[in-house]
């Protein structure tokens, strides 16, 4: 449906043009960079093509992983009502270092639906900062929404996403 290539951007936006038709879309982010060292990638969802930034996001997420020197490394968030989902967490957050980058994927079931919240499935791995492999064990994400969306941006939590490749799916 869409997809490209992005280059030092505030955000990566995916508005009413390409999220509509579909009963459920999957994103695929990759190669995920920042411009700034250790900082989170983070996402929002929205209705009439803007992001909805109230406290409207709970989350828990579980991150686990191992450094380069063979430890293992974990970390975990959750609130119930932040401003954004974290795609990674405060302790692992993006790196800038040779070939440091990260992958997500979010599936968001039933978008379109005035009824109930607004869940987000995501899986992440992340080669990070520290540095770490860190991947996504188990992150419960809803919107506390009712109302249909059709907006969903990614976004480093300061700084621009240096570079990334992202594709947009939709299935019936």
């Amino acid at each position: 449906m869409s997809s490209g290539t992005v280059t030092n951007v505030s955000s990566i936006d995916f508005d009413s043009s390409v999220l509509t038709g579909y009963e459920s879309y999957r994103i695929v982010l990759s190669n995920v960079t920042p411009t700034v060292d250790a900082r989170e990638l983070r996402m929002r969802v929205g209705t009439a093509n803007t992001a909805l930034t109230s406290g409207i996001y709970q989350q828990s997420v579980y991150q686990y992983g191992m450094r380069t020197t063979g430890s293992q490394l974990s970390t975990s968030q959750s609130s119930a009502s932040n401003s954004f989902f974290w795609l990674t967490t405060n302790t692992n957050g993006m790196g800038l270092s040779t070939g440091e980058n990260c992958y997500a994927e979010i599936y968001l079931p039933n978008p379109n639906s005035t009824t109930g919240y607004k869940h987000a499935v995501c899986r992440v791995s992340n080669f990070s900062y520290y540095p770490a492999i860190m991947g996504q064990r188990i992150s419960a994400m809803a919107a506390r929404t009712q109302s249909a969306l059709n907006f969903v941006t990614f976004y480093s939590e300061q700084g621009n996403i240096a570079t990334a490749t992202y594709r947009l799916y939709g299935y019936s």
